[in-house]
């Protein structure tokens, strides 16, 4: 019935909230978006195409505190930056929003969440194994070593330009959004 209503209201779906977001900010990475994806796929599994401006903080709250089981805090501020700013977006054109229910609620949910976790270093007998899985490939090889002496993540590997600064070569990883084919 509810559904009903907000659609005779004209209130967005969160859905249809997410799509207009992205296309009102479209300079967003893949990885963002797959981001903003998920944490609606996350929010839908829980409370379905509800609009997400009408939610409230206790909402807001139960929901984030519901899917904070085994997820790193970095990923839990994540979900709760995407909802903050969907349903900011939900409001954008009224003159004085209510207070944004997610704002500030990673504080709300405690101590839940994983700490962060280094994943270390290798040892010299794993880095040895590493290289000889990767040394009959060329280009396997130039982005395993790469990565090793420059500490660049597989996709920063990928998206690196050789540049010259200051008289010495390097590597600089391009963003997302100023890659250029086939760098």
């Amino acid at each position: 019935m509810q559904a009903v209503r907000d659609h005779i209201a004209g209130h967005e779906t969160v859905t249809e909230t997410l799509k207009s977001y992205l296309e009102g900010n479209p300079k967003r990475s893949a990885t963002t978006i797959a981001n903003y994806d998920t944490t609606v796929k996350l929010w839908r599994a829980k409370h379905g195409e509800r609009p997400v401006g009408h939610v409230t903080r206790k909402q807001a709250l139960e929901w984030l505190e519901g899917v904070s089981h085994g997820k790193a805090r970095d990923t839990l501020k994540r979900y709760a930056t995407v909802m903050t700013h969907l349903w900011a977006w939900a409001h954008r054109s009224e003159e004085d929003p209510p207070r944004n229910p997610f704002e500030g609620l990673l504080r709300a949910v405690g101590t839940k969440g994983k700490a962060r976790q280094s994943h270390g270093f290798y040892q010299a007998t794993e880095l040895v194994q590493a290289f000889r899985a990767v040394a009959p490939d060329d280009e396997l090889r130039s982005v395993f070593l790469m990565s090793v002496y420059t500490g660049f993540r597989l996709d920063e590997c990928v998206r690196a330009e050789r540049r010259d600064l200051h008289g010495v070569e390097c590597y600089v990883p391009l963003e997302q959004h100023q890659a250029r084919p086939g760098t």
